[in-house]
């Protein structure tokens, strides 16, 4: 908290330095040309000083103020020291302030910032109407403290004033900025190239002017606008008011010291003074047009070169390339990312639709070709994705989308499109396909193996009471037959006993592939559990049943001989019952079930219906 005051100090000493060198400057520069306009009453050819004070104000911020009272206090001290009544200085002093308040607060709205370095289009015609305003109201108050003819001291403190602004000014803003922003930074930053040759060219000029205005036999006034218009082209507003700058001082101070081309004209010295004025005018209303239109055209190739390159930057970033492809020559135009996607050199030749063709997988390029052809022909856009073999081997998978560019009179002059590298995007979906395929076969497998049983292949206990329950509705809606057959191996216990588990689970195969041989297409047999299984008759009366039941039986035994000696000789006891409406599931399987073990009492092998028994052969 100490360091506060001393901080605020070292901040108040500054200021008042920066407005005391303002004063300074504006005292020498009132007071150059009032010694050449021979004091307060005479005629300058450019006042430089109030623009000096504008472009203070312009970029002084808070510190206005203290640049306003530096000013006041400067133009007082060059008047009076010129020869002026203490009257007359103060009405000057007023004037002179007047103008830089005015267009300050002109100027503030039309530019925040005060970026009157480099201006055009509709920025420098604003400014040179604020700058014109200004000094007429200047020149308007100035003429009410002076003698002589007001007409021509009006026009005189007008042309001086308004060319000073235009001058002066936007040159004074430059040499602000760079000496506000640690100016060897900002020189080591201009190219050297640069550098040379913005000297060169103002130093022409310089030599140029010098030539015209240091002798008075030939009329060359024409001479300094022509070397102006380099000067003006590669440096633009700033080369247009240093090379007007450089031309004012020169022509200013020969003509005062009554030499140069302007006074072999017959005229007094007031008038010389005018014509000066007038040429200085005319040379830079000359070079500003030109000027902005070049500012305007760096900006639009900055824009652009800034545009390209962030276009580049979002082409790599998205690996999206752009193309274009003219009808009548077939000229094809890449971009930098496209050259990249196929792993061509940028530097190299150009490539022909051949050669873009050329580079696609072989069974696409006949289609591709198709679409490139009926796209020119027809109009019509095209999409598609393949891939790309490119000069490096490196196969990489791209998608393509063209459309027509049509001329202002709606016939096709191009075919415009892009081109993006999808591989690492193929490669996902390809993955994504994989595990998608995975899972619908691991889900069918966990569907099967919650549906089958395991060691039959048949239906389990838990598919078999839903497929009943279906057959059961259905049976109810349609008023069909269903009938239920519960089979059981005869003395399968025994087998397990004696001839172990393995065995005993070969038979249970071999009954099940059995009892399904003999069943029609429509029934269905699962296992329920043990050596049990249902067999599901749909449509099936009971005396249907019974018939498919024995066959069912007879099948079994069969079987069993025929591969005597492979595995032990068993049969099967079977129970059918018939569905009847509105009966429960668990009253048909427990009636079913009766009649299993009515077929187990009456002997085994056999089958026994609810309402009476088959006995085998």
């Amino acid at each position: 908290m100490a360091a506060t005051p001393a901080l605020a100090n070292e901040d108040r000493a500054g200021a008042f330095a920066k407005a005391t060198l303002v004063g300074i400057v504006y005292f020498c520069a009132a007071s150059f040309s009032l010694m050449l306009s021979q004091g307060p009453y005479g005629f300058a050819p450019l006042w430089p000083a109030n623009a000096i004070l504008l472009a203070a104000i312009l970029r002084g911020g808070r510190r206005a103020r203290r640049y306003l009272v530096a000013g006041l206090v400067a133009s007082l001290a060059a008047n009076h020291w010129a020869g002026g009544s203490w009257p007359v200085c103060a009405g000057f002093t007023a004037a002179n302030l007047i103008e830089p308040i005015l267009a300050r607060r002109l100027l503030r709205p039309i530019f925040p910032r005060a970026g009157l370095s480099d201006i055009s289009g509709k920025g420098l015609t604003l400014f040179c109407v604020v700058a014109a305003t200004a000094a007429a109201v200047s020149a308007t108050v100035a003429t009410l403290f002076a003698p002589g003819s007001p007409s021509i001291f009006f026009a005189s403190w007008f042309l001086a004033d308004f060319l000073g602004m235009l001058i002066i000014t936007p040159i004074t803003i430059v040499v602000a900025d760079v000496v506000r922003s640690d100016p060897w930074r900002r020189m080591a930053g201009v190219p050297r190239r640069r550098a040379i040759e913005a000297v060169s060219l103002l130093l022409m000029v310089t030599l140029v002017t010098l030539l015209v205005f240091g002798q008075s036999t030939y009329p060359l006034l024409f001479l300094p606008l022509a070397v102006m218009m380099p000067v003006v082209v590669r440096l633009g507003t700033v080369g247009a008011s240093a090379s007007v700058l450089v031309i004012a001082v020169i022509a200013a101070t020969t003509t005062g010291l009554g030499t140069g081309p302007v006074v072999t004209i017959a005229m007094t010295r007031l008038q010389d003074a005018f014509f000066v004025q007038v040429y200085l005018f005319v040379l830079y209303a000359a070079s500003l047009p030109t000027a902005a239109l070049l500012g305007a055209q760096r900006r639009l190739l900055e824009e652009l070169r800034e545009n390209n390159r962030l276009l580049n930057l979002a082409e790599a970033a998205a690996q999206l390339g752009h193309w274009r492809l003219t009808v009548g020559e077939q000229i094809l135009f890449w971009s930098a990312e496209t050259y990249r996607i196929h792993g061509w050199d940028p530097a190299g030749p150009s490539p022909t639709l051949a050669d873009a063709l050329a580079v696609y997988a072989e069974d696409d390029r006949a289609r591709i070709q198709a679409l490139v052809e009926t796209a020119l022909a027809d109009g019509l856009p095209y999409e598609f994705r393949s891939r790309i073999c490119r000069r490096d081997g490196v196969v990489r998978h791209v998608s393509s989308r063209g459309e027509i560019d049509r001329g202002p009179d709606g016939e096709i002059i191009a075919l415009f499109g892009m081109i993006q590298d999808v591989t690492v995007q193929s490669e996902q979906e390809s993955a994504l396909d994989y595990a998608r395929i995975a899972a619908e076969e691991s889900a069918a497998a966990a569907r099967v193996a919650s549906e089958t049983d395991s060691l039959t292949g048949l239906a389990n206990r838990r598919q078999l009471l839903i497929v009943l329950e279906r057959a059961r509705e259905l049976a109810g809606e349609k008023r069909q037959a269903l009938a239920v057959a519960i089979l059981d191996i005869d003395h399968f216990k025994r087998v397990n006993d004696t001839y172990g588990h393995v065995v005993g689970d070969r038979v249970l195969q071999r009954v099940a592939q059995a009892a399904m041989s003999a069943l029609r297409g429509t029934d269905m047999i699962g296992r329920f559990g043990g050596e049990e299984f249902i067999i599901v008759l749909p449509n099936a009366s009971l005396d249907v049943a019974e018939t498919i039941a024995d066959r069912v039986r007879a099948a079994i035994a069969a079987d069993a001989i025929d591969s005597f000696g492979d595995w032990p000789t068993v049969t099967a006891s079977l129970g059918v019952a018939g569905w009847q409406p509105g009966e429960t599931l668990t009253g048909l399987l427990q009636r079913a079930d009766e009649a299993l073990y009515d077929a187990k009492r009456g002997g085994r092998n056999m089958v026994c219906c609810a309402r009476g028994r088959v006995e085998a052969d």
